[in-house]
């Protein structure tokens, strides 16, 4: 299922009529909540900034591809029928650049996923991102009646305007500049086609009347009907409920706004609050490097936006309730400094929707861009792990992001431990100490080649059948090993790999003892007799072990399922 959220008949049924009726304000709004932020966020080119979660795992859904476009950005996810879906917007070199399409993936399981196809073909000639013309982006699933639906945004791409003017401004030059650095855009209205089966997806259609004129060379697709889509009345009523309306509406501006100081505002979030209040929050086109929130009883009446002290980087960010008490925040919630804008990913957590006192980094470090750029200087490419849209199955949060805007790949977070999690950095002294204090001597002084000595391990086991592995390391400076994990059945033969941690051991500058933790769920241990851990050169070759004993070894047993 989608992240859920609590609302009422009423707030669906009467959405948010217009920018104005959005921007009205509320009665007694000095008695609402205001926005609080506490978590302490760490500067440092070593570490994440806020602690790094443990319990995540990461799956790629779209690789880095020429071949494919070298840009895909603005990912979508849906689990509908125990089966997930996700969409993305895709180029050969630029962002939102004219020939723009939308491609798609599905899983069983979310982490094995489909080919990517193409789910919304382009409606323009693919050009550089600087040039005018038609471009669709990926917008969102809506399920509704049994039956699953993908959107995309349809916009044309008219020239270029000031920072401070809407998106919808008529363009100032035709070409960008210093002065007319921001893209202008004239909205055609949005694209719909029924995904719920994925190997046999539904017909493409307008969901406006006003569609446009199909350019010569590209299909003219008909407007839905109710015959065409039955439930269209409820698919668009549900794009105008606050809690379910997109992240851009190019064509009636309701995703763009000025807050009470004159700052222009975009992509917003909304959800409900365990008071009953609904909250939105808002990326702000300025150097305030933070987030803008506003409030409303109804749906209909909002106070007007003002200044929180929730950091962003900026970028986009996605909020989602989990719980009758507990609200995420997922987006790049950093304090904005040098080689930080878009990283780490962050998920920030409070018990109210107002106050966040908790926050994690869920991945930082991206890698280096792994496509060239297809046209110098104007792809639109920009480094992090950034655009999270996210959703519920099972007890896990799956957060979709893409990397570098030329990747896709979904994190799995269980829940729950993510909430229970008491975080050890990993240059906390006490912690290391406390792994060192418990290691049985086996795991004390083993030295892997020179990539790293093993000055103490420890295994802690969950009435769930998983495990935590603790391990601590002493490092060398300019060494750059790839730690690994071999989940391995009794004859030795490896069923599966643990989390290589490779932030953790790709950012060596110098000597330095670090706490390594991986936790391996019940999944990842079925059918398992030992886990072992190891290095690998840059040749791939496992690191030799020097044992205590003197024996060689390349591959140390942590933990013996068997017994």
């Amino acid at each position: 299922m989608f992240c859920r959220f609590v609302i009422s008949a009423l707030l669906i049924v009467t959405g948010i009529a217009s920018t104005e009726i959005a921007l009205a304000q509320i009665e007694n709004r000095t008695s609402l909540p205001q926005f609080t932020w506490t978590p302490e966020w760490s500067v440092s080119r070593d570490r994440p900034g806020y602690p790094l979660l443990e319990e995540v795992e990461h799956f790629p859904i779209q690789l880095p591809s020429v071949e494919a476009g070298a840009y895909h950005h603005h990912p979508q996810i849906a689990v509908f029928d125990g089966r997930y879906f996700a969409s993305w917007s895709t180029h050969r070199s630029g962002e939102d650049g004219p020939g723009q399409y939308v491609r798609f993936s599905h899983s069983a399981d979310g982490r094995k996923w489909s080919p990517p196809e193409v789910l919304f073909p382009s409606i323009d000639v693919m050009k550089v991102s600087t040039n005018t013309g038609r471009a669709l982006t990926a917008l969102r699933f809506v399920e509704t009646n049994g039956k699953l639906f993908a959107i995309a945004e349809a916009h044309q791409n008219t020239g270029f305007i000031r920072y401070d003017q809407l998106v919808t401004a008529l363009p100032g030059s035709e070409s960008k500049s210093d002065e007319f650095p921001k893209r202008s855009r004239k909205g055609l209205g949005r694209l719909i086609r029924e995904v719920t089966s994925p190997t046999s997806i539904g017909t493409i259609f307008w969901l406006n009347d006003d569609k446009p004129q199909a350019l010569d060379g590209f299909e003219d697709y008909a407007v839905a009907t109710e015959n065409d889509v039955p439930e269209l009345s409820e698919i668009k009523k549900r794009l105008k409920s606050p809690l379910h309306s997109p992240t851009w509406d190019f064509k009636h501006d309701t995703t763009e706004v000025r807050a009470a100081d004159g700052v222009l505002l975009v992509e917003p979030t909304t959800f409900q609050t365990p008071s009953g209040l609904l909250a939105r929050l808002w990326r702000a086109q300025n150097d305030s490097f933070r987030m803008y929130g506003q409030t409303s009883r109804d749906g209909m009446n909002w106070s007007a936006p003002t200044i929180t002290p929730i950091p962003d980087a900026p970028a986009k960010t996605v909020a989602c309730v989990v719980d009758p008490n507990t609200v995420l925040l997922i987006g790049n919630q950093v304090f904005n400094k040098r080689g930080t804008r878009r990283d780490p990913i962050t998920i920030a957590i409070s018990k109210d929707g107002f106050s966040f006192d908790r926050a994690y980094s869920l991945r930082w470090r991206p890698p280096t861009f792994r496509t060239p750029r297809q046209q110098a200087e104007t792809d639109g490419r920009g480094k992090g792990f950034q655009y999270p849209s996210v959703t519920i199955e099972n007890g896990n949060l799956w957060v979709i992001h893409s990397i570098n805007k030329e990747a896709i790949d979904v994190s799995r977070i269980d829940i729950e431990s993510m909430l229970s999690f008491s975080p050890c950095g990993f240059f906390d002294a006490d912690c290391i100490a406390k792994v060192i204090e418990l290691s049985e001597d086996r795991f004390k002084g083993v030295a892997f080649d020179q990539d790293a000595i093993l000055k103490g391990a420890t295994v802690e086991r969950f009435a769930n059948q998983s495990c935590r592995l603790k391990m601590v390391w002493r490092l060398k400076k300019g060494r750059r090993p790839t730690r690994f994990i071999h989940i391995c059945d009794a004859q030795g033969k490896v069923l599966r790999k643990g989390n290589l941690n490779r932030a953790l051991f790709e950012s060596v500058t110098d000597d330095r003892t670090v706490l390594d933790s991986v936790r391996l769920s019940s999944d990842e241990l079925r059918d398992a007799s030992s886990v072992l851990v190891g290095f690998f050169d840059a040749q791939r070759k496992s690191s030799p072990i020097g044992m205590p004993d003197g024996t060689k070894l390349y591959k140390l047993k942590l933990l013996d399922l068997s017994k």
